[in-house]
């Protein structure tokens, strides 16, 4: 993993194997990110875990086996029970050209993947707390 923080964003390039939301996370924690917007994110995953949310709390989930072209990833980073975690979304393409995406819950770097994250810095806060009618962690953004 390569990463660099300048300012308000922070670089970020993982290599072939590394798990994307691990290593994000590493990332985050070792140059100080407590919050912030992934906002751009290209390269090929393996074998990525897709989810579609069907309600309270509940997603249906698929696994894509083999490398896919990652055409986007976005997402954030916030505190959940105090530790970081990445919600994180992905846009993929097959060897057919065909695309398809949803909710990333887990996927491995299939060449490379090169993404960049915009810091939300204190005096704001990034956290979420569970919302009752979703049943999901919804993120809370607030002045601190």
């Amino acid at each position: 993993m390569y990463a660099v923080r300048q300012a308000d964003k922070l670089a970020v390039r993982l290599e072939i194997g590394e798990e994307v939301h691990a290593s994000l996370l590493a990332a985050c924690r070792s140059h100080g990110v407590a919050g912030g917007f992934v906002h751009s994110g290209i390269g090929m995953l393996s074998d990525p875990e897709l989810g579609f949310f069907v309600g309270k709390g509940r997603y249906e989930k698929q696994v894509f086996p083999g490398r896919h072209e990652l055409l986007n990833l976005s997402g954030n980073v916030s505190l959940k029970d105090g530790e970081l975690m990445a919600h994180l979304h992905a846009m993929l393409a097959d060897e057919e050209y065909r695309v398809f995406g949803g909710h990333l819950f887990t996927a491995a770097v299939g060449m490379t993947l090169e993404m960049e994250v915009s810091i939300v810095d204190a005096p704001v806060r990034m956290y979420r707390v569970i919302d009752p009618e979703s049943g999901l962690p919804g993120l809370v953004i607030e002045q601190g």
